[in-house]
């Protein structure tokens, strides 16, 4: 994979994480303000503020960032899978999973480039 597709990966999967912590405030607001009985309650910013904060760290190419976001993500979902039994919405998990893995093959093969860059770069001097 070339710099520039691991750059794409990259940018997609915290951009697909800001739209998941944005998704994630909008919902505990309307369940909070009982629009939408969800039973989420404010604690849920705890988890929005994480999903923020590894969103921060896969925008600067952190590569544990992007591990760490992928499996919360996964582990999430199957406690919610199996908290209400619901399929709804598996094509958007499917979606986000296979995005934020590209975002971790994105930030191993833009380190692997850039220190390839760097070896060549000894190399010539």
């Amino acid at each position: 994979m070339g710099t520039e597709r691991a750059l794409m990966h990259i940018k997609k999967a915290y951009i697909l994480a800001i739209a998941s912590g944005i998704i994630g405030i909008l919902l505990t607001i309307l369940s909070v303000l009982g629009i939408w009985n969800l039973g989420l309650d404010l604690y849920e910013l705890l988890e929005v503020i994480i999903i923020f904060g590894l969103a921060f760290g896969i925008s600067k190419k952190s590569r544990v960032c992007a591990i760490i976001l992928f499996f919360y993500y996964i582990i999430n979902k199957i406690i919610i899978l199996f908290s209400n039994g619901s399929l709804v919405g598996l094509a958007i998990m499917v979606f986000f999973t296979i995005e934020y893995f590209q975002g971790i093959r994105g930030t191993i093969h833009y380190h692997k480039n850039l220190k390839l860059e760097r070896i060549n770069n000894e190399n010539l001097s």
